[in-house]
């Protein structure tokens, strides 16, 4: 699989380039700029409402802050008053929907989410909470824009998958949604000393990830969290994992194969019908899949995807939602190791796309040993030390060309770069170094080893031996890996 980036991203290679901004202008009370905002600028930038926000308490804090709901490409859309879309059915289009938090005190600075799984640019502010208070506390401006795939909640796939709908949407709209929102700090609260994007999961399959590769994007630097190294191969790999009953490297059961087993394959044919459904890119295919009897036809049919055999039409599709790993602007890289959702190894590849590409001196790949993805498969990895730590680095990366320190992983412990613990251009030494004996269970209290043990009937995750008689504790290190000393 390490060449599916190639086939997949063919005809759509962009010149190389650097841009650092080096804006130094920042507002000090932005309740201000905000009240200064006039009717012209909310029709220029196509808000739908705005308001002022009072502090709130509990255990995420807010800062006073402007509250402002807009869209991108959203003729006919219709927003609440928290700023959820409404009509989405209705529409003809998949429209870009944003909200912004810009608190009273603000630094100059602004961080640009694009949501994980089926979150939405409201959700999205729940799902990072931690994030968010800490960064709005500090000054930051918080935004999180959204355009979501056919088939998301109030986008049904059959309504919304013919045209004007293409694969090259998601990378269009982030683009130049990013622009407006860019333009938007900077006429209503003064250029942005910092201008970030940040993303995990689907954030970065279908967002993020399509634009590190692209010119005259807005950002100054990147967040990849957990988002691996694109779509197509998010799927590949996944087969290889659905085969073999193992993650690839790490050896941990896939999440999909958890009991109970009656539901086993259902789950499984999810993932190529899910967040990244591979009827985005290829709807013919999915009519296949569809078209056999039972769910274990459906299942195996998905599982015998093929990308080389498909038409010249379909792979371009597929090019246009691939990573280009000629990266542009400074890039942080998270990813845990005991993640199922989207493998370590499909992160370790992109870092090795991007190697390839001569990029080594523009990403910082972390890994932490013992954080999975989501709170579906904890520990998850929106931890607000760990993620809040990545965008200040970058931030001081970016304008004072200071090398990423460690993070603080919260209940992960210290976090160093690959760069710092001696692999900047070796991705697989690192996580040889990270994993050290395994992860995939905790067994007597020891992650570092794996509990290896057949499909058990108690809906207790099979990678877990404290259950007493559930399986043997054993210390797992990948074939890649060299024996430790």
């Amino acid at each position: 699989m390490t060449t599916t980036w190639k086939k997949a991203f063919t005809a759509l290679v962009v010149a190389s380039g650097l841009a650092w901004n080096l804006a130094v202008s920042h507002a000090q009370d932005c309740s201000d700029k905000y009240n200064a905002l006039t009717d012209e600028q909310r029709a220029s930038f196509n808000i739908m409402s705005d308001e002022w926000k009072a502090a709130t308490t509990g255990a995420n804090p807010l800062p006073p802050h402007a509250f402002i709901v807009g869209c991108k490409d959203c003729e006919g859309a219709a927003y609440d008053s928290a700023g959820n879309l409404t009509n989405g059915p209705s529409l003809w289009k998949i429209p870009t929907s944003w909200l912004m938090k810009v608190p009273q005190n603000c630094n100059g600075k602004t961080v640009v989410i694009v949501p994980p799984g089926t979150l939405s640019h409201v959700t999205a502010f729940n799902a990072f909470a931690g994030i968010v208070s800490q960064l709005m506390n500090e000054g930051f401006a918080v935004v999180a824009m959204d355009h979501v795939a056919p088939g998301y909640p109030g986008f049904p796939y059959d309504a919304f998958i013919a045209p004007p709908f293409h694969t090259h949407n998601f990378r269009t709209a982030y683009f130049s949604t990013g622009h407006l929102l860019r333009d938007l700090v900077s006429e209503v609260f003064g250029e942005p000393t910092g201008y970030y994007a940040f993303a995990h999961s689907r954030g970065v399959s279908l967002g993020l990830g399509l634009l590190v590769g692209e010119n005259g994007t807005p950002f100054d630097g990147y967040i990849l969290g957990v988002g691996g190294t694109g779509a197509l191969e998010y799927l590949e790999s996944h087969t290889e994992a659905f085969a073999a009953d193992r993650v690839p490297l790490t050896g941990v059961i896939p999440l999909e194969s958890l009991p109970p087993a009656n539901t086993e394959d259902a789950r499984k044919l999810g993932v190529f019908m899910g967040n990244i459904n591979i009827g985005v890119p290829d709807p013919e295919y999915l009519s296949e899949i569809l078209a056999e009897p039972t769910v274990s036809a459906q299942l195996a049919k998905a599982m015998a995807y093929d990308f080389d055999s498909r038409s010249h039409k379909i792979k371009k599709a597929w090019g246009h939602i691939a990573f280009d790993p000629d990266i542009k602007k400074p890039v942080i890289i998270l990813a845990g190791l005991r993640d199922r959702s989207i493998y370590p190894s499909s992160t370790l590849q992109f870092a090795g796309n991007i190697i390839e590409a001569g990029k080594t001196d523009m990403f910082r790949l972390y890994l932490v040993k013992d954080m999975a993805h989501s709170a579906m498969d904890g520990p998850a990895s929106n931890v607000p030390s760990l993620n809040v730590g990545a965008i200040k680095a970058l931030d001081s990366w970016v304008h004072q060309n200071a090398e990423p320190q460690s993070l603080n992983g919260g209940a992960f412990g210290a976090v160093p770069s690959c760069t710092a613990r001696g692999y900047s251009g070796d991705p697989m030494g690192c996580f040889c170094e990270v994993i050290g004996n395994g992860v995939g269970g905790t067994c007597s209290l020891d992650p570092s080893t794996a509990c290896i043990t057949a499909n058990p009937a108690s809906a207790t995750p099979p990678d877990s031996c404290i259950a007493i008689g559930k399986g043997t504790c054993q210390a797992v290190r990948p074939a890649e890996c060299p024996a430790l000393p």
